[in-house]
């Protein structure tokens, strides 16, 4: 039996259920207040981060999109090129400078989505961790619930309705 259980059992001919109830607001109830409020800021940061990095994974596909379709026209370009070395100088330096264009599009295109695919990864990471570290919480947030039920019950009180809200807001601290 935990010394604190043992304390309170001792103590169960000298002190009233009333006292004892009190006692049990008082302190676990404030300690289980306190968990909920950082299971809810634990929550905004999961949803925060895997929003951001959703939305940089839509601009990482936009920045690939139009780095395919730099690459598909500096490769037409390219074999405009190669066709009309034949004929007339100025439509051949014409169309270089087309090529010369299409690659400097391209150049920006590709790094603009190395720097989003970079950017991605460090996001994916920063979410990963703070999905970790929200079922880490859920873990120790349930272990204090259990215990506050299982004090409450050698004390014989019943908190079934105040634990029922606290286990709704430690199954919610890592969803998403």
């Amino acid at each position: 039996m935990r010394t604190k259980e043992k304390f309170y059992k001792n103590l169960k001919g000298y002190i009233s259920k009333e006292d004892r109830i009190q006692r049990l607001d008082l302190r676990d109830v404030k300690t289980l207040d306190g968990l909920s409020r950082e299971a809810k800021k634990l929550r905004s940061a999961l949803i925060k981060e895997s929003d951001k990095a959703s939305d940089i994974s839509l601009k990482r596909i936009d920045a690939q999109k139009k780095r395919d379709a730099a690459a598909a026209k500096a490769d037409r370009a390219e074999d405009i090129v190669f066709a009309t070395k034949n004929e007339n100088k100025k439509r051949l330096e014409k169309v270089e400078k087309d090529v010369d264009k299409a690659f400097v599009v391209f150049g920006k295109a590709n790094e603009a989505y190395n720097k989003l695919f970079d950017a991605e990864e460090a996001q994916e990471k920063k979410a990963e961790a703070a999905k970790r570290e929200a079922s880490n919480f859920k873990s120790r947030f349930e272990n204090a619930i259990k215990e506050f039920e299982s004090s409450a019950r050698a004390l014989g009180v019943d908190v079934s309705n105040k634990v029922s809200s606290y286990k709704s807001i430690a199954e919610d601290v890592d969803l998403y």
